[in-house]
């Protein structure tokens, strides 16, 4: 009866305890997410990850270190990483297990360190996950907002104002989006109307324009039992200005004559996205969040819930 009776006061104190799938252990690893300007040079990256490892090397608590600069998407170990610019590093620190201290009281310690330095205006980002899942993700964070669409710009203000409503709640806190920064880019804005008149097609025209600038291969040479291509384009004088490329020439079946690309296309210069992440095969930008350590995950998580459904998202947006 005694035994009874402690079982069942189980089942009325359960409810009160607060619950999660997967339990926070020290994994003894941590990762240090750097991202520099766009177009910052491999070798200045290299050289900022390479102040890091000199830092790392003065903590008797870490083992090893292993850096990652502007790579394919690969996965390493149990950490899978994302496809980086030469601008973008990730460095994997590994922690000794006979260590004193907790993971997470290095990584604030390390954080203390380096606040102020100066690496070359890199925003840092330090990755601490408790879990072992959510590690292998590369670090998700406990709040994960997806935004889905295919105008960047109504994307990019969408995210601004999740990330204002989130930064706003209590106990959210390091909100972040994914979106990169804008890169410089010229588009060849081809007037389908005009070219159709003239008889060239859209994608000749685009061949064209590749082939001028970044060449075609037209034959090989051999040599030795060796091969080497033959690439056919334009001079390098021609291709440092690229309103040259307006003065190319191309054939017109309809007058059975030469005319030039600045007749049927225009040379726009702008800028646009520096890389476009899908997720379902849709363009996504996710905007993440962590919750305070004094804040538990089921009074805020609410609170996110309920932001998310007052959002002002019209369907014309197609967001």
């Amino acid at each position: 009866a005694v035994t009874f009776a402690i079982c069942s006061s189980a089942f009325f104190i359960l409810p009160g305890l607060e619950r999660e799938v997967l339990p926070k252990v020290d994994q003894g690893q941590f990762l240090l997410k750097v991202d520099l300007p766009l177009g910052t040079r491999l070798e200045v990256t290299d050289r900022v990850s390479k102040r890091f490892e000199e830092i790392f090397k003065t903590i008797p608590e870490i083992k090893d270190v292993s850096v990652t600069i502007g790579s394919e998407k690969v996965s390493k170990g149990q950490v899978k990483v994302d496809t980086l610019r030469p601008s973008q590093a990730v460095i994997l620190v590994t922690l000794k297990k006979d260590r004193k201290k907790m993971s997470a009281d290095i990584v604030r310690a390390i954080q203390e360190r380096v606040k102020g330095m100066p690496f070359e205006g890199a925003q840092i980002d330090f990755v601490l996950q408790e879990s072992e899942f959510a590690f292998a993700e590369g670090g998700a964070k406990p709040i994960l907002v997806e935004i889905k669409g295919y105008d960047f710009s109504q994307m990019a203000e969408m995210a601004g104002q999740v990330k204002r409503n989130l930064a706003s709640l209590s106990g959210v806190i390091n909100v972040q989006d994914d979106m990169g920064k804008t890169s410089p880019e010229t588009k060849l804005d081809i007037d389908k109307r005009r070219s159709a008149l003239y008889g060239i097609s859209a994608l000749d025209i685009s061949l064209i324009a590749k082939a001028a600038l970044d060449g075609v291969v037209a034959t090989q040479y051999r040599e030795g039992g060796r091969e080497y291509d033959i690439r056919v384009r334009l001079s390098e004088k021609d291709r440092r200005n690229i309103e040259n490329l307006s003065n190319l020439l191309l054939y017109s079946k309809v007058l059975d004559a030469l005319i030039p690309l600045k007749e049927v296309a225009a040379i726009l210069k702008g800028v646009g996205p520096s890389e476009i992440k899908r997720v379902d095969q849709e363009r996504t930008v996710i905007v993440s969040a962590e919750i305070d350590k004094h804040v538990k995950s089921k009074d805020a998580l609410p609170q996110v819930q309920e932001m998310l459904k007052n959002l002002n998202v019209s369907p014309e947006t197609g967001i």
